[in-house]
């Protein structure tokens, strides 16, 4: 009663493994090449494509009111280098960062103006920048104006912008004093 059961195994050609062979190598080199060229394209990007304006672009000119309500334009310090900052009192990073931007404004404030647009204008901004010290102008921006102009999404947002008015770079997230004194160095 046994059975017999035959499998059926092709026969490859005359000539076929060699055949077969070579396709499986070819696939694997092209394979290859395909992922050295991904990881080369990925490597070539230097800047991330982050949300807002361009380093390279034009900053473009606001005016806003200060804390004690007098205006003040991004084109007041034409010849300076400027680092505009959009941040919020709720915003946790903001508030880490503001010791740093005040040590920095400190050491170079002959070299370096920093303009810190807050965009939260109903809570209490004025207490916010007295119980942190800081001396640097803050900015009101009530209608969230200029953060749309810098098409800002995010907070903080930092520019650099230097003394032709032109960004030279942006920063998406918080900023320590050590890279603050990086990217200034790169200018």
């Amino acid at each position: 009663m046994g059975e017999c059961y035959r499998f059926y195994i092709p026969r490859l050609e005359a000539g076929g493994e060699h055949g077969l062979i070579k396709k499986i190598i070819s696939g694997f080199v092209l394979l290859l090449l395909i992922s050295v060229a991904i990881v080369n394209a990925m490597e070539e990007k230097k800047e991330p494509n982050l949300p807002g304006l361009e380093v390279g672009e034009k900053a473009p000119n606001f005016t806003l009111e200060n804390l004690k309500g007098e205006k003040v334009s991004l084109s007041d310090y034409k010849g300076q280098t400027v680092i505009v900052n959009f941040w919020a009192t709720w915003c946790p990073p903001c508030r880490k960062e503001m010791p740093d931007l005040e040590k920095l404004y400190q050491q170079n404030n002959s070299n370096v103006e920093i303009l810190a647009v807050n965009t939260d204008t109903n809570n209490d901004v004025a207490s916010f920048v007295k119980s942190m010290n800081l001396t640097f102008p803050i900015l009101l921006d009530h209608q969230a104006d200029v953060s749309g102009q810098y098409d800002i999404i995010s907070f903080p947002t930092t520019y650099i912008i230097d003394k032709k008015g032109v960004i030279v770079k942006k920063q998406i997230g918080e900023l320590s004093f050590e890279r603050l004194n990086e990217m200034m160095s790169e200018i």
